[in-house]
């Protein structure tokens, strides 16, 4: 249980008992010390409890779904990559996922870091090390 619900719970008792807001928020502090919550979160919560809300989790948010990093987006991004040398938000638009997915993408599913503003592998490629060798093997001249 985090530390936060733990202490909405206690704002909803509180609410149950008769006390006010600035009583509440007080043994908040002396309870909870540096982990109190704020005194503007904690009235939030009071003024729920207090018009008879009875649920201390968090209302349901709108908004981006988590499911952008799925395995098509994955392969969608590692073509992308090679076919081009892109930034991050240049392959994240193409792909249409957010930056943020696109950056999580490319560091730990294919395995790549960043260098001067472009994603490249960190390890090489079959055909780039075929390359290498070739290149090594060439006489001096």
């Amino acid at each position: 249980m985090s530390v936060f619900h733990e202490q909405r719970i206690c704002v909803k008792f509180c609410v149950k008992i008769g006390k006010s807001v600035t009583e509440t928020f007080e043994m908040l502090k002396i309870a909870f010390r540096e982990e109190a919550i704020g005194r503007t979160q904690m009235y939030e919560w009071w003024k729920r409890f207090k018009e008879d809300q009875t649920s201390v989790d968090d209302d349901p948010r709108s908004g981006r779904s988590s499911t952008s990093k799925t395995d098509d987006n994955v392969a969608k991004v590692r073509e992308v990559i090679r076919s081009n040398r892109l930034t991050v938000r240049e392959v994240a638009e193409e792909v249409s996922i957010s930056k943020t997915v696109c950056h999580e993408i490319l560091t730990k599913n294919l395995g790549m870091h960043h260098i001067a503003a472009k994603f490249v592998p960190c390890l090489l490629m079959d055909d780039q090390k075929q390359n290498g060798a070739d290149v090594t093997s060439w006489p001096n001249t």
